[in-house]
């Protein structure tokens, strides 16, 4: 189910279905924390800053929820090189998306407002 949902739904053309992803996602972390830390670190945070905007999107909002289920679990224990490139996604967007973009996506800068408070939510 969770290889459905990230190869399937976390970029879907329809923001919802993203945002129901990004929460199964979520939810899904009491089941194999480790497997979706790897997931996090390995697919989504890459993806996170790729020029199509439906994919950075389902991607922001998956490590969110992904993060807060890390957090809730009390296993958000990340090396100082995954902190950074967590860190760094904001960063990489800014340069990528928004110039590129006239009005911005509004879902997507959504995306990454909830990035920034869940980093500084769960520490």
């Amino acid at each position: 189910m969770v290889d459905h949902l990230v190869t399937l739904k976390y970029n879907h053309f329809d923001p919802q279905i993203r945002e129901l992803s990004a929460v199964a996602l979520g939810n899904f972390v009491f089941l194999d924390k480790e497997y979706l830390k790897t997931l996090l670190m390995k697919k989504l945070v890459p993806l996170a800053t790729t020029v199509h905007t439906p994919t950075a999107h389902g991607a922001l909002i998956s490590i969110c929820q992904i993060m807060r289920g890390l957090s809730q679990m009390g296993k958000l224990n990340f090396t100082e090189e995954e902190k950074s490139d967590i860190r760094n996604i904001v960063m990489k967007i800014l340069h990528k998306q928004f110039r590129e973009l006239p009005l911005g996506y509004i879902p997507l800068r959504e995306a990454v407002s909830k990035l920034i408070k869940t980093c500084a939510e769960v520490k």
